[in-house]
């Protein structure tokens, strides 16, 4: 049996297969940084997604995810789940439930100059809009959607 030179070893085809898989890990509650401290002192790749929210006291950051780290899968990935913030990592079974790369890359694509993910918004141009959820002057207020000004 001969191998071609376009044929990857297994290991080396292995390692590239889970380059492009993410998972997800539980943390311990408001404990997000300090999980992804450890999983990156374990050797391993996070991100952790936030985004701004304005509300009645002004603006503040969140997770987009609250209580989960998103973690590139690699080798040893098995011991993840033992790293101190980590409550469990998300699986169906043995395995982890893979998140594919082109995934994790479209929120990325999102994030704004300060590294905050930017959220769509699923309105139109000239769409009615109420303002409900805000206990302020606008509450209960309409008003036209002009456009997206990318706060």
């Amino acid at each position: 049996m001969s191998s071609s030179g376009s044929q990857l070893p297994k290991s080396r085809l292995l390692e590239r297969r889970l380059k492009r898989v993410w998972i997800a890990a539980m943390t311990e509650h408001r404990s997000e940084w300090r999980a992804a401290h450890h999983v990156e002192t374990a050797g391993f790749e996070f991100y952790l997604p936030q985004r701004e929210v304005i509300t009645r006291s002004g603006i503040r950051r969140e997770f987009l995810f609250p209580s989960y780290v998103i973690i590139r899968k690699a080798r040893g990935w098995e011991r993840i789940g033992s790293l101190k913030a980590i409550r469990f990592v998300l699986a169906t079974g043995e395995d982890p439930w893979p998140i594919r790369d082109s995934v994790v890359s479209e929120v990325k694509s999102r994030e704004d100059s300060r590294g905050f993910v930017r959220e769509r918004t699923s309105f139109e141009r000239g769409d009615v809009i109420r303002v409900r959820e805000y206990d302020g002057p606008w509450s209960g207020m309409t008003g036209r959607f002009a456009g997206d000004s990318g706060f």
